[in-house]
């Protein structure tokens, strides 16, 4: 019957059925095996969360989350922002200490607005379940042994300097109209529409078929003839014509050697999944730099990006000049030789 998909109507007939070949199960064997391995993960994850909140006591204030629920209804989440009372407290002993979580109305609210849908329980659910990890974690001082400790101490550099750049760095930034039209100048290459690509395909089963056909077309037989009479994708029927394509649009094989051609080349065929294509490249346009009203927000982040880096490197160059810097270059050597193996 008449099946309505979007904004059109299809009528479909069914043609034949094929059943998946052995060698599809080959295929798929890895990624079934991957699918195996979660579901048991994710039953063991679901045991341990059992077993993790029969070790808690877990309160819910039902009475605040009912105002909660009636304040967001009403449009009043600003007035909950800054709320301090608290909405969920966990307590768990652990091997000596007594370990407690606690989360905050004001908290609840950033969650909310992180969350798709509007289901506070299962929201409350899931940051109980990643704080009764979070404490059992902690218990067995997880933080305390690499590789974690070396995580937590990179991100707590990467904190510092964004600190740093936040407080140092920024406040000394000057953006000014002159200096985005002379920074937009200066780099116009980065703001140009992208090269566009017309080419026109054949498709085949077989790299034995395609081979033949790259031998006929480079003896001068029409390449749109044979993509209409042969080719078994969906641009058959307008004689292999894919039309305008963007780089980044092309499989990558094609991408490594679109740079290559001029117009009128064939490509030796290239496998793309279990097909083989034989692609021509019938014209290119040049990409054309954008008028700077059109990319202005964009040309205002890129300079304020160079504006911040610039600023940055001048204030570390003038820190090392007062500072001892030893680098061990046996250290060093003996590093770049483990890498080497």
């Amino acid at each position: 019957e008449i099946v309505k998909i979007k904004n059109k109507f299809y009528i479909i007939k069914l043609e034949k059925i094929e059943m998946p070949a052995e060698e599809d199960f080959d295929k798929r064997k890895e990624g079934i095996i991957k699918a195996l391995k979660k579901k048991k993960e994710d039953k063991k994850a679901e045991e341990y969360l059992k077993k993790l909140r029969k070790m808690a006591d877990i309160k819910i204030n039902e009475e605040l989350l009912s105002e909660i629920k009636k304040a967001i209804e009403e449009g009043k989440v600003k007035e909950l922002e800054k709320d301090k009372r608290t909405l969920v407290t966990i307590t768990r002993k652990g091997s000596k200490e007594l370990e407690t979580a606690s989360l905050s109305v004001g908290d609840f609210i950033v969650l909310t607005k992180m969350g798709a849908r509007k289901d506070y329980e299962r929201l409350i659910n899931r940051w109980i379940d990643t704080k009764l990890v979070d404490l059992e974690a902690l218990s067995r001082h997880y933080d305390e042994r690499n590789p974690l400790k070396q995580k937590i101490q990179r991100y707590k550099d990467q904190l510092l300097k964004r600190v740093f750049i936040g407080t140092v760095i920024l406040p000394k930034v000057k953006v000014t109209e002159d200096g985005l039209k002379k920074y937009y100048e200066e780099h116009k290459d980065r703001y140009k529409t992208p090269v566009v690509y017309r080419i026109q395909q054949i498709t085949v089963k077989s790299k034995e078929e395609a081979d033949r056909i790259y031998k006929e077309v480079k003896a001068g037989a029409d390449f749109a003839w044979l993509a209409k009479r042969i080719s078994v994708d969906s641009y058959a029927g307008i004689n292999g014509q894919v039309g305008w394509k963007t780089k980044s649009q092309m499989p990558a094989q094609l991408q490594k050697l679109i740079d290559d051609m001029k117009i009128g080349d064939i490509t030796e065929p290239i496998k793309t999944g279990d097909l083989y294509r034989l692609i021509r490249l019938e014209d290119k346009r040049e990409g054309k730099v954008k008028p700077f009203k059109a990319v202005k927000k964009q040309v205002n982040r890129d300079y304020f990006d160079s504006q911040v880096e610039k600023i940055l490197k001048e204030y570390v160059d003038a820190l090392k000049k007062d500072a001892e810097i030893i680098i061990y270059e046996d250290k060093v050597k003996e590093i770049e030789a483990r890498f080497k193996q």
